[in-house]
């Protein structure tokens, strides 16, 4: 399974784990193995915002972690998370 080529994630704690909103978006193209272009492109960010810690974008995003957790399990073919209490 892809997961388990992330050093920080054992394989059954699925995606949740492996994305948190101290990562940056580039950050997220590296562990889950997704072309930076491809994030960009399908979350409309600027080059500048690939760097920016998803928790402090958080205010001037379209879109939630969730979002960024259910499109990188869908893309790497793993279990599609539960959002968390608070999260849409």
């Amino acid at each position: 399974m892809f997961l388990a080529r992330i050093p920080f994630v054992r394989e059954h704690e699925g995606v949740r784990h492996t994305i948190k909103g101290y990562m940056t978006m580039n950050q997220v193209a590296e562990a889950s193995g997704i072309a930076t272009s491809e994030l960009q492109q399908v979350f409309g960010l600027a080059d500048s915002e690939m760097d920016v810690p998803l928790k402090d974008a958080k205010a001037s995003l379209s879109f939630s972690m969730n979002d960024v957790r259910t499109y990188v399990a869908t893309r790497i073919g793993a279990p599609i998370p539960v959002p968390e209490d608070g999260e849409h």
